[in-house]
């Protein structure tokens, strides 16, 4: 008899902790999503800075790249963005 308290006691023990640990998998359910909106604007508040230099890029060192013909180093360079330095990016942010 004693052995089935004893199981009785570690079921109803067991049950207890299982509806306890639903209740905080479910708090943290919530907090997740709330977590990764958080990561997502401090992602865009700095990715987005960046972006726009990369972006401006071509254009500010043109004229230091080739003095005498500053748009072919802007294409050159605008090129070499668009080729190969986003498309690197991206493949180290998947």
């Amino acid at each position: 008899m004693d052995a089935i308290r004893g199981a009785m006691k570690a079921y109803g023990d067991i049950s207890k902790i299982l509806a306890e640990a639903q209740k905080i998998d479910a708090y943290f359910e919530g907090k997740k999503l709330e977590w990764w909106s958080e990561c997502a604007g401090s992602l865009s508040k700095w990715s987005e800075p960046i972006r726009s230099l990369i972006d401006q890029m071509p254009r500010a060192v043109a004229q230091r790249c080739n003095p005498t013909d500053p748009a072919m180093a802007e294409e050159t360079l605008a090129d070499w963005r668009d080729k190969q330095l986003l498309p690197m990016m991206a493949r180290q942010v998947k």
